[in-house]
C-alpha cells in the first residue's frame, strides 16, 4: 500500500487507529509499532525486519526478566509525595535527575514535596536497571521486577493481543487499515513490545499502592508515556497528569501533536519556552491547557565573553544509534584528514552501543590522538570549540551562548531545530548553517571563522535569544496546583 509509504498519511493512519480499534485491540496504546519515528518515519514499515533476529531479542528479554523475577512477595511501604516526576532511566546518572535537573528546589520552594521515578525504556540492558537501588537521600525510585507469575503473565498478554489483531485483521473491510494492521502484528513480538508490556504490569502495582496526585513526566513521543498515562488516569481516577517537552521539537515532531483517546492524553502540556509552547499551540486544537514550565538547560549570557576557542568540532549526536554511527564516520573522515583540528563526538548520556563499540574505539583513539568519544564533558568542551556539528540536539539551541556555530547535517527527516535560523538561500552565511555531506561541513570548517550574517533574522546575537526563549528559567508558580 503506498499510503503506508507517505509519513503524513501513515502519521494520521497510526492516530487514528488507536481510536478505530481500541475496543478490539485493547493493548494496542502499548504496541511501539503505533508511534512514528520522527528520525525516519517510515523505515518501520519500508523494510522486514529479519523475523529470528527479531523474536530472538523478544525470547531474551522475557528470559533475562524470568531470570530476574521478584520472590519477595512482601509489599513496599506506600510512597508518599506531591508531585511524582517520571522520566527515562539512564545508567549513567545517579544524581540529580538528567531530564528535570533541579526542578524539585523549585517546588519546595512551595511547599511540595517531590518522588523521582525513573523508568526503563529499553536502553540500557534490563539487568542494569533491575539492579538499581532507590536512592531515599534523592528521593529517587527504581519499580522493582515483577515476581514470576507476573512475567508469564505478561506474556500471555502479548499472546492475547496477538489473537486480537489476527480477528481484527480478518474482520476488517478497509484495505489500508488491513494492512496497517498486518505490518503492526508481525513485529509484536520484539524486544521493544516486551518492555512495553513488561512496564505496564509494573505500572499496576506501583500506581494502585501509591496514589500520587500529580505525575509530570517527560514527553517525546515514547510509547511508555502513554502507557504511563494511561495506566495512571485509569487507576487513580482523582489523579492528573502533565507531559513535559524538554527536547528540541519541529513542525515534523508527529508523534507529539496526535489526538489520542482520552486516557492517553495528559491533562496539561508545559514546554521548555517559547518557542516549543508557540508550535503546540499551532499543532494541537484539542488540549487548551498548555504552559510554558522553562528548562534546566537554560544559560544565561555566559560571563566569558572572550572565549579561547582551539581549532575543534564537536560532534554532537542523539538517541537514535543510525543517527549515531553517521556522525560518528563523519567525525573520524575529519580527524584522518585535518590532524591540525581537534575532533571530539559526544554521545547522549542514554545511548548504550556495546562493548564491542567501546574497544573499538579505545582503539581508534589511541591511533587517532585528535580524535575524543565520550559521553561526558564539562563547559571547556563549549567554550573551546569553534563548530559543533548536529542532527537534532538540544545542545546545538542551549550551547550557542559560547559563540559555536551549529552545522545542521540534513537527514531523511530534515528535522532542523534551528532552521528557522538558517537563510535558506545562503545556508553558509548565516550564523546557524547547515549540511548535506562531509565536503559541506569542510566548506563551513575552512570559511571565515567569524562570519556573522549582515542580516538580523540569521545573526548570531538572534540565535542567542532564540536559545534564551525555547529554554527558559524554571517559572513555577502555585498556579501549577490549580486544578487540583
Amino acid at each position: 500500500m503506498r499510503s503506508l509509504f507517505d509519513a503524513n498519511r501513515l502519521n494520521s493512519e497510526l492516530s487514528n487507529a488507536f481510536i478505530d480499534f481500541e475496543k478490539r485491540i485493547p493493548n494496542l496504546y502499548k504496541v511501539s509499532e503505533l508511534y512514528l519515528d520522527t528520525n525516519d518515519p517510515t523505515k518501520k514499515f519500508k523494510s522486514e525486519f529479519f523475523l529470528l533476529r527479531r523474536f530472538f531479542g523478544f525470547l531474551k528479554a522475557f528470559l533475562i526478566t524470568l531470570l530476574k523475577s521478584n520472590f519477595n512477595l512482601e509489599p513496599r511501604s506506600e510512597i508518599k509525595g506531591d508531585v511524582l516526576l517520571v522520566s527515562p532511566y539512564i545508567n549513567k546518572i545517579k544524581g540529580n535527575n538528567f531530564f528535570f535537573g533541579d526542578i524539585q528546589n523549585h517546588f519546595h520552594n512551595l511547599k511540595k514535596t517531590t518522588v523521582d521515578l525513573r523508568i526503563f525504556n529499553g536502553v540500557p540492558p534490563i539487568s542494569d536497571y533491575l539492579g538499581e537501588k532507590d536512592n531515599s537521600s534523592l528521593n529517587v525510585l527504581y519499580l522493582p521486577s515483577l515476581s514470576l507469575n507476573e512475567n508469564i503473565l505478561v506474556f500471555k498478554e502479548l499472546l492475547k493481543t496477538f489473537k486480537d489483531f489476527s480477528i481484527a485483521i480478518k474482520e476488517e473491510k478497509d484495505p489500508i487499515k488491513k494492512e496497517l494492521l498486518r505490518s503492526i502484528k508481525k513485529r509484536l513480538f520484539s524486544r521493544t513490545n516486551f518492555f512495553n508490556f513488561y512496564l505496564s504490569a509494573q505500572l499496576d502495582n506501583f500506581i494502585k499502592e501509591n496514589k500520587f496526585k500529580y505525575a509530570l513526566v517527560t514527553f517525546d513521543g515514547s510509547p511508555w508515556e502513554r502507557i504511563f498515562c494511561k495506566k495512571f488516569k485509569s487507576l487513580n481516577k482523582t489523579g492528573r497528569v502533565a507531559f513535559y517537552q524538554h527536547a528540541p521539537i519541529t513542525e515534523k515532531s508527529y508523534s507529539l501533536f496526535n489526538k489520542y483517546p482520552k486516557l492517553l492524553n495528559p491533562d496539561h502540556i508545559y514546554c521548555s519556552g517559547k518557542g516549543p509552547h508557540s508550535i503546540f499551540l499551532n499543532k494541537i486544537s484539542f488540549l487548551s491547557n498548555i504552559h510554558i514550565l522553562g528548562s534546566r538547560k537554560n544559560i544565561q549570557d555566559s560571563q566569558k565573553r572572550n572565549f579561547n576557542k582551539e581549532e575543534s568540532v564537536l560532534f554532537i549526536t542523539q538517541g537514535s544509534s543510525r543517527d549515531i554511527f553517521i556522525l560518528y564516520k563523519i567525525a573520524l573522515r575529519l580527524a584522518f584528514q585535518e590532524r591540525k583540528i581537534k575532533v571530539k563526538v559526544l554521545l547522549h548520556p542514554a545511548v548504550y552501543l556495546g562493548l564491542s563499540f567501546k574497544f573499538l574505539n579505545v582503539a581508534l583513539e589511541f591511533f587517532l590522538s585528535n580524535f575524543k568519544c565520550d559521553s561526558v564533558s564539562d563547559e571547556n568542551t563549549f567554550f573551546k570549540s569553534k563548530f559543533m556539528v548536529y542532527f537534532s540536539s538540544s545542545l546545538a539551541i542551549e550551547k550557542m551562548f559560547y559563540d559555536i556555530r551549529p552545522i545542521h547535517l540534513t537527514n531523511s527527516s530534515n528535522n532542523n531545530p534551528l532552521s528557522i535560523l538558517v537563510d535558506k538561500e545562503n545556508p553558509n552565511l548565516s550564523w546557524c548553517t547547515e549540511a548535506n555531506d562531509f565536503k559541506d561541513i569542510l566548506n563551513i570548517i575552512n570559511s571565515e571563522v567569524n562570519l556573522d550574517s549582515k542580516v538580523e533574522k540569521y545573526s548570531k546575537q538572534n540565535a542567542k535569544i532564540f536559545s534564551q526563549e525555547y529554554f527558559e528559567p524554571f517559572q513555577i508558580t502555585k498556579e501549577f496546583f490549580s486544578d487540583y
